[in-house]
């Protein structure tokens, strides 16, 4: 018997003898049983959000991590638009690509190398030396340009992996927090139910308790036609006496 039908058991039998401890054990039983739904439900609800705060901070971490990468694409795009002319905010291409990292270091080295070699063949201030120098500034721009385009795009790409990354997690916290609350709102849901059924079925064998209590004193069940277990009066032989 457990502990609350013990306790139920003492009250009643002391309050109203064998009878009394039945009713008061059937009490104690269903606080018993009803203590152990509900905290089988707050068990099942705490590891629910148990669970919910561990793919939440999984998402967290992930986010933390590739957000960077996420940062860098989103740069590496408006630079793209930039040297495709699509935003002139920073000028033009031209200018754009001349602001490019190590681009005046790599042109001042080239004209220096063309230099040294128009100079060792004697052709420092001829015509030939200014076309010379004009092909190679081309060249070289229309190479910085290719080449600054293509490291963005890459950089580019590599931060769409960690876009992509950030949204499948988002996507699975999503999924399973939400299968979790639903799943905490049926617990809910089933507790509310138990609960009513315990106490619904303690009520039940009290009302039952009851109508043997009253039939045990010969009270009976009296309906309609059926006086079974009731006291018939006596019947009146004498209206008028004397």
């Amino acid at each position: 018997m457990s502990a609350w039908a013990l306790v139920g058991a003492a009250a009643g039998f002391v309050v109203g003898g064998p009878a009394g401890a039945a009713i008061g054990a059937s009490i104690g039983g269903s606080i018993d049983q009803s203590n152990a739904t509900k905290d089988a439900a707050n068990t099942q609800r705490d590891a629910l959000n148990q669970a919910s705060a561990t793919s939440n901070a999984q998402f967290d971490a992930i986010q933390k991590r590739d957000q960077p990468l996420v940062d860098a694409r989103n740069q590496s795009l408006a630079k793209m638009k930039q040297l495709l002319g699509l935003d002139t905010s920073a000028g033009s291409p031209t200018a754009v690509i001349r602001n490019d990292p190590g681009y005046q270091f790599g042109l001042d080295e080239g004209n220096r190398a063309l230099n040294n070699r128009l100079n060792a063949r004697g052709m420092r201030n001829s015509g030939a030396a200014l076309m010379e120098a004009q092909r190679y500034g081309n060249d070289y721009a229309t190479t910085k340009f290719d080449n600054s385009f293509n490291r963005l795009a890459s950089v580019a790409q590599l931060g769409q992996v960690g876009a992509n990354s950030i949204n499948q997690a988002g996507q699975n916290n999503a999924t399973t927090v939400g299968n979790n609350l639903i799943s905490a709102g049926n617990v809910g849901a089933a507790n509310s139910l138990s609960q009513g059924n315990i106490w619904a079925n303690t009520g039940n064998q009290l009302a039952g308790w009851y109508a043997n209590q009253n039939t045990n004193r010969g009270y009976g069940t009296v309906q309609p036609g059926n006086y079974s277990g009731a006291q018939a009066p006596a019947p009146v032989t004498n209206i008028y006496p004397g």
